[in-house]
């Protein structure tokens, strides 16, 4: 038994809805209804029905005889998973209010060719050894293991494109588990090609994660007030070729001077 649903690209995006669904928990009686209708609407690649099943299956143990917090509960849930593929689907865009953990997690758990990264130096002091940070390169190192290209360019916003030294840790501790790191004066970018946001990260260039803070002027300040996922090719398309044009005016990191 399969379960069709409207994507066209690579495996990685349906492998990447169906971890959702699956983290997601179970789904109540109601739900689960227009989420078979959804999933039945639309056609394309096939998926396996068995995580679906497992839901629906689950799901029936959940009712309006439930405790009430249960349900709704459960009941949320269940509409924010099916909002999920409803985006992914109908728009090949979804936005997350605040800073995501999951999908940053997941996603690099699925890339099969390729991971590029533009990262503010200054915004990810700290980041790298917070608990998030270390499971983010646990993934991105499983990710190198198992053959995927991982790229990092670290966007350097101190006067003169001098590395801070806690910059520089980070940028050698990435480099040794097998990710291609570049710095690049933010200075040098021309207009055109400037970062949006606190950065970006194309996933095997059909998917891009992109963090937006919540202050334009002040990133280094600013918290982050959404996270988005984009599937649309053009977008997608963009945000590669400014990574190209990045990377190859980036430089390898500089040796320590004595």
């Amino acid at each position: 038994m399969y379960l069709t649903l409207a994507l066209s690209d690579a495996p990685s995006m349906v492998d990447v809805a169906l971890a959702v669904l699956a983290a997601g928990g179970a789904l109540i009686a109601q739900a689960q209804v227009r989420l078979t209708r959804r999933l039945a609407a639309v056609e394309v690649v096939t998926l396996p029905a068995d995580p679906i099943s497992r839901i629906l299956r689950y799901s029936r143990q959940i009712t309006p005889e439930s405790p009430s917090l249960v349900y709704h509960f459960v009941e949320q849930e269940s509409e924010r998973m099916s909002d999920f593929l409803k985006e992914i689907v109908e728009r090949g865009e979804i936005h997350y209010d605040g800073e995501d953990r999951d999908w940053l997690l997941r996603l690099t758990d699925h890339a099969q060719v390729t991971i590029d990264a533009v990262s503010l130096a200054s915004v990810d002091r700290g980041f790298w050894t917070s608990e998030i940070g270390t499971r983010y390169l646990g993934a991105q190192r499983a990710a190198v293991e198992r053959g995927v290209k991982v790229r990092r360019i670290f966007l350097i916003d101190q006067p003169g494109g001098g590395i801070e030294p806690e910059v520089r840790r980070t940028c050698e501790q990435q480099s040794r588990m097998g990710i291609e790191i570049r710095t690049l004066d933010r200075a040098r970018i021309p207009e055109v090609r400037r970062v949006d946001g606190l950065g970006f990260i194309i996933f095997d260039r059909l998917m891009t994660y992109e963090i937006i803070p919540s202050s334009m002027e002040d990133k280094a300040r600013s918290v982050i007030a959404e996270t988005r996922l984009v599937l649309r090719e053009k977008r997608v398309q963009k945000s590669t070729e400014i990574y190209r044009d990045l990377w190859e005016e980036a430089a390898e990191l500089p040796p320590l001077s004595h």
